[in-house]
């Protein structure tokens, strides 16, 4: 499938390089913690531009020395929420950096681990501080052409006019790899909540393309339990790693906002597709039944015990035969019922299944069908009867994605007039 999406390749490479190479180092405690705003040192991998340096070093020769005198705040050793949100409406993007590097990871001679608590805090003050500047009024006059034209007409004085400006301003992408660090730092374990908070960030400030990165960092980023010790690489086919749903969907809608291709199949591979998901699926969805078999007989037992009280023969052999009855019933129409539920299909609506496919198959990846239907409603023509007719790049793209995912993109059977 590689040969067909060529951008999605080199991100998922890119990540993986990433990974392998910076987070995975056991050197982690040698890591100087944050780096947004400082070189990076051994074990961290940065793609630094050109305009990218020379903002870094203007950051530590300004912006961060400055901080505390020209702001006269007082730090906490551990700053809480409502001390980041006062900063976002006073400071600038990089002493900003310079507070979360201090209160969340400490120094470099006395590190610390963040809480779940003080991450969600950072997050929020990077979300507040983009929603500041991106909704500052710009006051300005009129034009003096328009002065010049009142005071022909007998005007005496120019009429100020104000206008509102609500788009990003130009610190939405330092306040992305900001936000973008904090989850990158070896000292940063991402919880749902944590992970929650990112992805609504990037979501309002547009940066869509570092949240398959996020997907990856939340299942294979190795966890520290305490600042010293040997991390530990979590196995990212466990369920306990799979992406929370409601994010994966959150994310999803805004790439197809976005109206990309790219991104969104990305995004689908990165949670829906991977092996923990499905798990996750398997043990939230499937517990109820195997409760249920396993309770069963037990339940059967009972009952057939009490109703043995009733018949007018040998009541063990009463309560015998009523237990095999309604141990019978019980099983002929659970399974049924299974059988309805794993070919129920009334939810299909352009991406099916190839013929053949195992039933346990299609119901553990139905969420991942179920968002490629999605992808493709999106992409496609909204009148039913024009259907089959979509062309272009980025449907082929699609195309031929699902087609090796063992679905199928409009079945001639789903079509209207060839059912």
């Amino acid at each position: 499938m590689t040969f067909l999406l060529p951008r999605i390749a080199s991100r998922s490479l890119a990540r993986r390089q990433l990974i392998s190479s910076g987070l995975l180092n056991t050197k982690v405690v040698s890591i100087q913690p944050f780096s947004h705003v400082l070189k990076p040192t051994v074990g961290t991998v940065r793609s630094f531009s050109l305009r990218d340096r020379i903002e870094s070093r203007k950051a530590q020769t300004d912006g961060t020395v400055t901080l505390q005198r020209s702001s006269g705040i007082t730090l906490p050793k551990e700053a809480d929420e409502a001390t980041y949100i006062k900063l976002t409406t006073e400071t600038s993007v990089n002493a900003l950096a310079h507070v979360l590097k201090t209160s969340l990871f400490g120094t470099s001679e006395k590190p610390h681990l963040p809480t779940e608590g003080q991450l969600v805090s950072a997050l929020t003050a990077c979300q507040r501080l983009a929603n500041y500047q991106a909704s500052q009024t710009q006051e300005g006059t009129g034009s003096e052409g328009e002065d010049i034209i009142r005071r022909l007409e007998g005007g005496s004085k120019p009429v100020s006019k104000t206008t509102k400006s609500t788009t990003p301003t130009s610190t939405a992408p330092g306040i992305s790899q900001l936000a973008r660090d904090v989850l990158l730092n070896p000292y940063t374990f991402i919880t749902p909540a944590v992970l929650e908070a990112y992805v609504s960030l990037q979501i309002s400030i547009g940066a869509l393309d570092y949240i398959p990165e996020s997907f990856d960092l939340y299942r294979t980023k190795p966890v520290l339990e305490k600042v010293g010790s040997k991390p530990h690489t979590p196995s990212e086919t466990s369920f306990k790693q799979a992406i929370p749903e409601r994010i994966a969907n959150q994310a999803l809608d805004a790439a197809i906002k976005k109206k990309d291709i790219y991104l969104c199949l990305d995004l689908i591979h990165s949670s829906h597709a991977q092996t923990a998901y499905r798990r996750a699926r398997l043990i939230k969805k499937a517990s109820p039944f195997f409760a249920a078999v396993t309770l069963a007989p037990f339940g059967a037992w009972t009952i057939a015990k009490g109703l043995s009280r009733y018949y007018e023969y040998d009541p063990e052999l009463a309560a015998k035969y009523a237990f095999v009855g309604i141990l019978t019933y019980v099983g002929f129409t659970g399974s049924l019922g299974l059988l309805a539920l794993l070919t129920f299909n009334d939810q299909m609506k352009r991406v099916t299944w190839v013929p053949g496919t195992p039933l346990h198959k299609r119901w553990l990846a139905e969420e991942e069908r179920a968002a490629l239907d999605k992808v493709a409603i999106a992409w496609g023509f909204k009148e039913e009867w024009k259907r089959g007719f979509e062309e272009g790049e980025d449907w082929m793209v699609l195309k031929d994605w699902i087609n090796g995912r063992g679905m199928i993109l409009d079945d001639h059977k789903l079509l209207e007039g060839m059912k």
